[in-house]
């Protein structure tokens, strides 16, 4: 998971710079942070937030971090987005993931494009993979963090892919 974070990391920090955001990021170089998952599916979700990120914030900073956390008895892979974009209300945040949702009109503001689809199928992903995504935000106007938790796998040292 660390080396495709590393990988996105790299390959967007120009087109934040392009958009004049201060690209930053804060990952966890220590330990395991091997998964049972799908290397392309996750690398698909952790594109999609990186990139909305991007798209919705008009200044300020997109901040990428990777680090453990415990849930419960459970070591987890927690990626995260954090951005000062334009964050999100209460209620947009409860439809979200439901197909072709593109959060009543906050975000046609910015004149994104876009099909609704990608956190949709980002939160069938990461679901199919026995995890969990957050999405913290004090309301409009104050960026927002997207985060992804995988269950980190103790038995392994390599990427086992899975179908879907």
């Amino acid at each position: 998971i660390r080396v495709i974070v590393l990988d996105l990391v790299s390959d967007m920090k120009i087109p934040a710079e392009d958009k004049h955001l201060e690209f930053k990021s804060d990952i966890d170089m220590a330990g395991n942070y091997m998964a049972p998952a799908d290397s392309t599916k996750i690398k698909q979700v952790f594109l999609n937030f990186i990139d909305n990120s991007i798209k919705y914030t008009k200044e300020g900073y997109v901040k990428v971090s990777l680090k453990k956390e415990k849930r419960g008895n459970l070591e987890m892979i927690k990626f995260s987005v954090s951005d000062t974009g334009m964050g999100i209300n209460e209620e947009t945040k409860a439809k979200l993931f439901h197909k072709f949702n593109r959060g009543d009109g906050e975000t046609s503001a910015m004149n994104s494009g876009g099909s609704g689809l990608g956190l949709y199928l980002s939160q069938e992903i990461v679901t199919a993979h026995s995890g969990e995504i957050v999405v913290e935000s004090e309301g409009l106007g104050k960026g927002s963090t997207f985060s992804v938790l995988i269950p980190i796998d103790s038995t392994t040292s390599t990427v086992i892919p899975t179908a879907l």
